[in-house]
């Protein structure tokens, strides 16, 4: 039964606050009041498409609940264009605030509507007036407006209408004036920003949020266009105020990746990370380091920041951990492979000189601890590398690939190089090449073989494995 009521007075169970045919007040809510079961919902997860069940919900949905709802949509309608008429005539506010009042009414009696929403019974043509309203000098518009799109974001069609009206640009530049953001950042998951301006860059570094959606929009550019957009350093003060280190490890792994991997260089981002190594915060911080030393420059950069001293801790297991059980153990092997990855770059790029003797006296250090802590931990991974090709060769897996053409060679290998294998050939090629440097190392790396049961031999099959020649001159 329909109540009169001029203004929004909250909302009541089983009915919607709206206007039609000119008349105001609360009205029974479409969907409680129709007979329709749920339909097949032909939202974007990939539910199937009935046909026949779409029909037959149709067609128990009555005329005058059809009607109930478009005549809802029809004064959405009539109430924006009055507004931004209004607006548009005067920019005193008190003639187009009354406007404004019944708009922002109006929305929020929606919202439980479209909550509640079956995808058949949706009205796709609403979607540009939605999106319109989302561009409003009035945040208490957009707001609402935001959610009705957000509750219908699954609907089939209504992720391309979105795009089509360029709803991420719209997004993006609303980000400086919304109160609240987690609704847009959401919304940008669906709807990514791909537009190549540094406005999503610029809003997140400078409030340090949304690092997600940043993310995306970094690997949609090409390494030119990041190199344009991220011209300072305000990823590396938002990765270093952060509390844990973590919040923007997705977008710095993006840039590193890219060009900027010279400007991260330029503003002391190594000397950033050893930092947030020495303060226990390893994750991260060593996995960017990884991806950063890949030349003589930023080798060099790196022994100078004290980052040797760290990197040995970790080599050595000098550092506490506060995880517990398996995750410290599956974490510590993470941390062991990336740091032999790293010690085998700084035996390829650091050039002769005071910076490369640094790095050479550490294998000597304390007896050769750290040595044969290498060789220890790169004798494990081959055997955990190998047992991992050995495990899919005599598996069921292996025989259907086998019967569909797979190469087997291949796959094992890919199998035990994620296994540990890589772990293996980089520990192999950086106790070639350091092994040539100083004797007293070739001396000790073939003792610690030799107490493993290899030899001179078995560093020799890894560099060769791996497709280096540093092997042989040793």
């Amino acid at each position: 039964m329909f109540t009169p009521s001029k203004t929004f007075a909250g909302p009541k169970p089983g009915l919607v606050f709206t206007t039609v045919n000119s008349k105001t007040g609360y009205y029974p809510d479409p969907l409680l009041n129709s007979n329709a079961e749920p339909s097949s919902k032909k939202r974007r997860t990939g539910s199937p498409d009935t046909t026949s069940t779409s029909a037959s919900t149709s067609t128990s949905i009555s005329t005058s609940t059809l009607k109930s709802f478009k005549s809802s949509l029809l004064t959405l309608e009539t109430l924006t264009n009055a507004n931004l008429s209004a607006r548009s005539l005067s920019s005193d506010p008190s003639t187009y605030i009354p406007s404004e009042t019944s708009l922002y009414l109006h929305l929020l009696s929606l919202l439980p509507l479209f909550k509640s929403l079956d995808p058949d019974f949706f009205i796709p043509t609403i979607l540009p007036t939605l999106i319109g309203l989302c561009t409003h000098d009035n945040s208490d518009i957009v707001t609402p407006s935001l959610e009705l799109i957000s509750s219908t974001i699954e609907f089939e069609g209504t992720i391309e209408t979105l795009q089509s009206n360029n709803f991420a640009d719209i997004l993006v530049s609303n980000l400086p004036r919304m109160s609240s953001t987690e609704l847009t950042f959401t919304l940008l998951d669906s709807v990514p920003y791909t537009t190549p301006s540094p406005l999503l860059y610029d809003y997140c570094t400078k409030n340090q949020t949304g690092s997600d959606a940043l993310t995306d929009f970094l690997l949609s550019q090409d390494p030119k266009t990041v190199h344009e957009i991220v011209k300072d350093d305000s990823l590396l003060k938002w990765y270093h105020t952060s509390t844990d280190g973590e919040d923007v490890f997705q977008s710095i792994l993006t840039c590193v990746r890219t060009d900027w991997k010279g400007v991260c260089i330029e503003c002391e981002g190594i000397e950033l990370f050893v930092l947030h190594l020495e303060k226990n915060k390893r994750g991260s911080a060593l996995i960017i380091l990884n991806n950063l030393l890949e030349d003589e420059k930023a080798c060099v950069r790196f022994i100078k920041s004290s980052g040797l001293k760290v990197l040995f801790k970790i080599l050595l297991n000098k550092f506490k951990t506060t995880r517990g059980g398996d995750r410290t153990k599956s974490w510590r092997k993470s941390e062991l492979r990336t740091a032999i990855n790293i010690l085998w770059s700084l035996a390829k790029y650091l050039p002769e000189g005071i910076e490369r003797e640094r790095y050479l006296s550490k294998f000597i250090e304390n007896e050769f601890t750290a040595l044969e802590r290498v060789v220890e931990v790169i004798v494990e991974y081959d055997g955990i590398g190998r047992k991992c090709m050995k495990k899919y060769l005599v598996s069921k897996e292996a025989e259907a690939d086998e019967e569909d053409g797979e190469d087997l060679e291949g796959e094992a290998r890919r199998r035990g190089i994620d296994g540990g294998l890589d772990t293996y050939f980089y520990g192999c090629e950086m106790l070639a090449i350091i092994m040539k440097k100083d004797k007293k190392i070739w001396a000790a790396v073939i003792e610690a073989v030799k107490v493993r049961g290899g030899g001179v031999s078995w560093i020799k099959d890894g560099c060769r494995e791996m497709g280096s020649e540093e092997g042989e001159g040793i």
